[in-house]
């Protein structure tokens, strides 16, 4: 997809440095992309595999708008756009949201975030490393659930 120049712009990364974790307020919110097949023929939710940790892409809502999670890397017209906000995101401690921008490639993205999951015995607002080591299974599962069932749909996937 060709972005347009405001999208260009919104995303582009300027010299502005990555922001801390601590920059995140709860209310934040993040976009993130989708597609069709992420869908539940069954209920029409977003699979909970979808919802995959750790490292899950997604956009911060304060340097841009829902349909800039199709301008990125193998993103699609036809994807669509799920927000949830911070709070939800950390919910249990499980999770947090690393700014990760994107500079110095053919289409920057300032607003790229990263779901990471935080280490056993830390908490959300220390930044997990990347990749970080997986927790115990029912606490995923858990926090799959809590995340899909948060999450509203912006901007609906089409075939």
């Amino acid at each position: 997809m060709s972005p347009s120049s405001d999208c260009v712009q919104r995303l582009a990364c300027g010299g502005r440095s990555k922001l801390p974790i601590s920059e995140f307020l709860e209310s934040d919110t993040l976009y993130l992309g989708y597609r069709l097949a992420n869908i539940d023929a069954k209920d029409g939710q977003v699979t909970t595999a979808t919802l995959r940790l750790p490292d899950l892409s997604c956009n911060w809502g304060r340097f841009s708008l829902p349909e800039d999670v199709k301008v990125r890397e193998r993103g699609l017209p036809t994807d669509g756009c799920m927000s949830i906000s911070v709070e939800d995101v950390r919910y249990q401690d499980y999770a947090t949201t690393v700014h990760d921008p994107i500079c110095g490639s053919p289409i920057e993205n300032y607003s790229h975030c990263e779901l990471r999951t935080v280490q056993e015995g830390s908490d959300t607002s220390v930044e997990p490393p990347q990749n970080g080591s997986k927790r115990a299974k029912k606490d995923r599962l858990a926090w799959r659930r809590h995340v899909r069932n948060r999450l509203k749909i912006e901007i609906e996937a089409v075939a």
